[in-house]
């Protein structure tokens, strides 16, 4: 698996380098939260019923969007969805690119949640995808729902979409901790390797990897030391115990978890 190595910016949520100096903390926008499809999450296109042809391709579903709070209302509270950044892998190893933004509501009140979004789909003409008001099957801030063109009718778009806040992971010499939001405590997986490797490989995590931090690791903070010498550096990507590495941004190509996934087992 490999990705350009601009795309080392956008894993910039996961990844942290430890350089001969303390690094900044990670700032994030006031309200935006990093969302991250999980790996049961599905893109299908094609018929279904009660049209009757045999035409329906299914592929796994990977990539982020941002979720902004807009307003809180007296039963639903309003959000922002943007940066939309997925791709549906097909069996061929050619990927589906799916980007736009769109809106979504939640009410823990009422149990009901509806994602609105207009997407373009492998560079064809944006089009609406809707989920309608459906029941929360999870606790947010996770989110579990399939939006769809018709409905899921007939000829029609379906993405069924599972996601959860991504993790933020931050270092310094002695200590590895990250954050979780409220509700989502969850066994963690954290790799690392090294980082000169990363970049003159142009992004091969398998041939980068040194091997397995912590293995289904409930806390958030965890002593580990590590002292690069000058110009070195070691990078770390981390994972809910039942999530994904794959971060599906544009620069990313191919999966790090075909790469990387089995260094935890």
């Amino acid at each position: 698996m490999r990705i350009r190595p601009r795309g080392l910016v956008l894993l910039a949520v996961q990844i942290s380098l430890i350089s001969t100096s303390p690094l900044p903390a990670q700032s994030y926008a006031p309200g935006a939260r990093l969302y991250r499809l999980e790996r049961a999450s599905t893109f299908q296109r094609g018929c279904f019923a009660p049209c009757l042809c045999p035409v329906l391709e299914t592929a796994p579903l990977a990539g982020t969007f941002r979720l902004t709070l807009a307003s809180v209302g007296d039963v639903f509270d309003f959000y922002e969805v943007s940066r939309v950044a997925w791709k549906a892998q097909r069996s061929n190893a050619g990927a589906i690119p799916i980007t736009g933004s769109g809106h979504y509501k939640v009410s823990e009140i009422a149990g009901l949640q509806q994602m609105s979004l207009t997407l373009g789909v492998d560079q064809n003409v944006p089009e609406r995808f809707d989920s309608g008001e459906v029941p929360i099957p999870v606790r947010f801030p996770r989110i579990d729902l399939s939006i769809s063109i018709h409905g899921g009718y007939c000829h029609d778009t379906v993405m069924e979409l599972h996601a959860r806040p991504a993790m933020r992971l931050d270092t310094d010499r002695n200590r590895l901790s990250w954050v979780e939001e409220p509700d989502e405590a969850a066994p963690w997986d954290v790799v690392y390797g090294d980082l000169g490797t990363l970049r003159a490989s142009g992004g091969d995590f398998a041939a980068a990897a040194t091997g397995c931090v912590v293995r289904d690791y409930w806390d958030t903070t965890l002593a580990w030391s590590a002292d690069p010498a000058p110009g070195e550096g070691v990078w770390y990507l981390g994972r809910p115990g039942d999530g994904t590495y794959a971060d599906g941004e544009p620069e990313q190509v191919g999966n790090p978890d075909a790469a990387i996934g089995g260094l935890c087992d």
